[in-house]
């Protein structure tokens, strides 16, 4: 069953960047959201296949909170530097921000899923071993 080890990303790949950036945060409170997507499609004709494709997207949301006022930023970029400037971006923006009484909790932390499921993860294992044809 496929798992993190084939996946180019693989969930340690993903959250090892994500775990040293909330190290030592520049800010009261920081959240870090990251979404990998991956799909694909098949065009027909003629009741024929003639093009397919295979699409996968990062994308990393950063909120940072300094008392009651609060920013965000994004990358899609996974490397040290694109998460710092992310961070840090998150943290300029809250400066200039004004406070605000309706600033929701930040989000808890959450355990990525394997292949074989999990939170989000697929419905069974059976789903899990189904690959793009």
């Amino acid at each position: 069953m496929p798992g993190p080890e084939h996946d180019a990303l693989g969930a340690g790949r993903a959250l090892s960047p994500l775990d040293a950036l909330l190290k030592d945060p520049p800010a009261d409170r920081v959240e870090v959201f990251l979404v990998r997507r991956s799909g694909g499609y098949a065009r027909c004709a003629r009741s024929r296949i003639h093009q397919s494709a295979e699409e996968t997207s990062l994308s990393i949301s950063v909120r940072a909170a300094l008392g009651r006022k609060v920013g965000a930023a994004s990358t899609n970029r996974l490397t040290p530097e694109a998460l710092r400037g992310a961070l840090e971006d998150a943290v300029r923006a809250a400066r200039v921000s004004p406070e605000t009484d309706h600033l929701g909790p930040m989000a808890a932390p959450w355990d990525a899923p394997d292949a074989a499921g999990g939170p989000g993860g697929p419905a069974d294992g059976e789903t899990a071993a189904f690959g793009a044809a």
